[in-house]
């Protein structure tokens, strides 16, 4: 029997605050709470005490728990990590470049999590991110720029042990949003898995497709998509609402999964993860 539409996630960002194309909190928390000047970590900077994975968790248990951790949030989160829940531990962010250059997060390499996690089974996926349309698609249709990405990218994730890549690319441009982004995640999925097979490529996808998208050909592309389920409402909202709504009005979770992105639902559930979050919107208000 196919397996159920995986659904059980973690989203380890902060607290901030949908009838139209937004920002997702990705975006908004990395601009608001985002470390501009990287800051040094405080193990070997060439990660060479970095354990690889012991066992993984997410087979033996046939089940999904994948969370981001930011770098602002390194120091205070990697002390409550429940490292018997999750199975995956997105280490958000590598910024991507226009040259196809990577920066590190603050305080890497995260030797501690890292070996913990693997120690307990948790998978940490390196998260690539970027939100200027034109940078993306510089990387993205740019062949030198591209497989400098793809050099870096891999490298890093050889390097420090990691055991995937996620691609959190947003304000993708409209043309940009089907064929071009769908082949290149496959090819990035074809070079790295011709060194590591078990590498999970994934991308960070929107809750809603405003336009262009094609996600049966994106799931295709990759291992799975990550679906940003949260800020259905925010500071860009005319009217108060709820982060995540399960059902009511015209855009919601169960809209999310049931229309959105029917086609992977129906045909192949497993490649689809969907993030819930964990943080709430305060609503300052007025009536009209």
């Amino acid at each position: 029997m196919k397996k159920i539409f995986i659904v059980i996630t973690l989203i380890i960002f902060a607290i901030t605050g949908f009838a139209q194309e937004y920002n997702s909190i990705h975006e908004l928390h990395y601009k608001e709470f985002g470390i501009k000047n990287k800051l040094p970590g405080e193990f070997d900077p060439e990660g060479k005490d970095i354990i690889p994975l012991q066992f993984d968790k997410s087979k033996r248990d046939n089940v999904t728990i994948f969370g981001y951790l930011p770098d602002w949030e390194y120091q205070t989160a990697r002390n409550y990590l429940r490292y018997d829940i999750l199975t995956h531990i997105a280490a958000f962010d590598f910024v991507a470049n226009a040259s196809g250059g990577l920066t590190n997060p603050s305080y890497w390499p995260w030797t501690d999590v890292i070996n913990t996690a693997h120690q307990n089974g948790v998978k940490v996926i390196l998260t690539v991110v970027n939100f200027d349309g034109d940078v993306i698609h510089t990387i993205m249709t740019n062949s030198t720029v591209k497989q400098t990405f793809f050099n870096n990218v891999k490298s890093r994730m050889i390097q420090y042990q990691l055991d995937g890549i996620n691609i959190d690319f947003e304000s993708l441009n409209t043309a940009d949003r089907g064929d071009v982004v769908n082949n290149f995640m496959a090819e990035l999925s074809a070079y790295v898995k011709s060194t590591n097979p078990e590498a999970e490529i994934s991308f960070a996808g929107p809750a809603v497709n405003w336009s262009g998208w094609k996600f049966q050909g994106l799931a295709n592309a990759c291992d799975y998509i990550f679906i940003m389920g949260y800020s259905f409402w925010g500071s860009w909202s005319t009217t108060t609402g709820a982060c995540a709504p399960l059902t009511g009005g015209s855009i919601n979770i169960a809209n999310t999964v049931n229309v959105q992105y029917s086609a992977v639902t129906q045909s192949a559930p497993e490649k689809l993860i969907l993030g819930v979050p964990y943080y709430g919107l305060k609503w300052i208000a007025r009536t009209s």
